[in-house]
């Protein structure tokens, strides 16, 4: 987690290539309590220009990353960060913040190894009013 007041935005970064990915994102879309996240492509040069604002200045694409308030959370604290941010019956996942990191993140990384082959072929096709939410 590496705190920068330069942009109080909320954005998910993402791996735009894969499906599993992409598949969360669609989770995140249809399950979001305040609408205030938005989405970007690991992928895109938004999204290089924006991380390395805040601090991240190697991109992982087996990482995910959530900017919000300024600070930047990755892998399993990004994981929990965007959990919060979901209807009730998904921030009872809040609890493993009591988990070592190092755990979560080995599993996050278990998970992340292998993401290509969890879900092939998925894109997300947000709904019109979702669009705006996507930067490029």
């Amino acid at each position: 987690m590496t705190r920068n007041n330069s942009t109080k935005e909320t954005i998910l970064f993402y791996d735009g290539e894969c499906g599993f990915c992409n598949s969360m994102v669609a989770l995140v879309l249809k399950n979001e309590r305040d609408h205030a996240i938005r989405f970007c492509a690991l992928q895109s040069d938004k999204a290089e220009e924006i991380l390395t604002k805040v601090g991240v200045l190697s991109i992982d694409p087996q990482t995910m990353y959530f900017l919000e308030d300024g600070t930047i959370y990755a892998r399993s604290d990004a994981a929990l960060q965007v959990s919060q941010h979901l209807r009730w019956y998904y921030r009872w996942l809040r609890v493993f913040r009591f988990v070592p990191q190092s755990w979560r993140d080995f599993l996050y990384d278990f998970i992340a190894k292998r993401r290509k082959t969890l879900r092939k072929g998925y894109c997300v096709l947000p709904e019109e009013r979702q669009r705006i939410r996507f930067i490029n």
